[in-house]
């Protein structure tokens, strides 16, 4: 059904009316398109490609309308629906009422097997963007944000419940088994822990992939203040000084990533990224990962490594084989560019593995 189709379909403007207006859903698409193209100038009839836009920005402007919509749109709607415009009936067809899912869609394949992206330690999962445009194109990928980012949300009490909730929004959006899981940092320990609660419900994940996860006992350096507040700056990428002594309190950190407007965002907003960062560091220490079965993947940041290479040793928590592999990339740049590159070869490649073929 082309897109002026579902514009002239009755069924569609009745679901508008559920949604909200059409004004409503317009200022919002409006605001998403700003975010994305770094507030430039546009109408509601500006062409997403004649703008610019690319694969990466299309799968962060589908992401924002999937987040904020409840909808569960792929990339490729942008192809026929390009413009603000002719993207309002489609939200209003594609949006769902699911209230507390943090799901996000970021395409959907034909084969077999899901993978999930489980958010860092900041919350969101358009960090993945450079990482979603190299895997393989035949499985669907989803990315889960975390708890609490949205108004209403409640902070989870552990990284087993995080995990738990983690699991039954994937059930319930009928994702493909079996699973691929793939964590970056904190989101690893919640994909192992994802990984486990599979295995006791008898479905276990195919594979876990850690990017750049440390085991959960590491100490990593600073003090709980100053990792909160390294944490916190660099998921709202603000730059900060090295010394400690000139580390600014949350407050400037905060008003400094509201007042700079590149990433449109709200008070509210960073209030509540730090709020879900504070959080996690919280829930990391009190997090004692049992043993788990299957397939591991391992992969460092090798350039200024956040841990010894000692502290990446996961197979004492599990029970099946272990690989290790080095990027050279930071903490920091592992899901950029090049990195994120070869991290999408190394999944890749054991996706197409013969002993993963189910």
């Amino acid at each position: 059904m082309s897109a002026h189709e579902l514009a002239t379909t009755p069924d569609q403007t009745e679901s508008f009316v559920l949604q909200g207006s059409q004004a409503a859903i317009m200022a919002t698409l409006t605001d998403i398109w700003r975010e994305c193209f770094d507030g430039a100038e546009l109408d509601v009839d500006s062409d997403f490609f004649e703008l610019g836009g690319d694969s990466l920005k299309a799968i962060m402007l589908i992401g924002l309308c999937n987040d904020r919509f409840s909808a569960t749109l792929e990339p490729q709607a942008l192809l026929e629906s390009s413009t603000i415009r002719k993207l309002v009936p489609i939200i209003a067809a594609a949006s769902r009422a699911r209230e507390g899912d943090g799901l996000v869609t970021f395409r959907k394949g034909v084969a077999a097997g899901s993978i999930l992206l489980i958010h860092p330690i900041g919350g969101s999962v358009f960090c993945y963007g450079d990482l979603v445009s190299n895997l393989a194109l035949e499985r669907s990928v989803y990315g889960i944000r975390a708890m609490g980012l949205r108004a209403g949300d409640v902070l989870p009490a552990s990284i087993e419940a995080m995990a738990e909730q983690y699991c039954s929004w994937v059930r319930a959006c009928g994702a493909s088994l079996p699973f691929h899981i793939v964590g970056w940092s904190f989101g690893g320990l919640v994909g192992f822990e994802m990984s486990r609660q599979l295995e006791c419900a008898g479905k276990p994940a195919a594979s876990l992939t850690l990017i750049d996860t440390p085991l959960p006992t590491t100490r990593l350096g600073a003090d709980d203040d100053e990792l909160f507040i390294r944490t916190t700056a660099a998921a709202l990428l603000v730059k900060i000084p090295a010394a400690r002594a000139e580390l600014p309190s949350l407050d400037d950190l905060l008003r400094t990533a509201v007042e700079r407007g590149d990433l449109a965002m709200t008070s509210e907003t960073a209030r509540r990224t730090a709020d879900v960062i504070r959080n996690a560091l919280r829930l990391r220490k009190g997090y004692v990962a049992r043993p788990l079965n299957g397939a591991v993947t391992v992969i460092r940041a090798s350039v200024d490594p956040i841990a010894a290479v000692e502290d990446y040793g996961w197979e004492a928590l599990v029970n099946g084989p272990v690989r290790h592999f080095d990027v050279p990339a930071t903490h920091e740049t592992i899901v950029q560019g090049e990195a994120a590159r070869a991290v999408a070869r190394i999944v890749n490649e054991w996706l197409s593995a013969p002993e993963l073929a189910r």
